[in-house]
């Protein structure tokens, strides 16, 4: 069971990475 929290915590901070970082990031080098 405790290998729920950890798992639980990587998936929400990527989830936040993917979503929020085109919108932190909109006018990036790369594009």
């Amino acid at each position: 069971m405790g290998v729920i929290i950890p798992l639980v915590s990587v998936t929400a901070f990527w989830l936040l990475v993917g979503a929020g970082g085109p919108f932190l990031v909109p006018k990036g080098p790369n594009r």
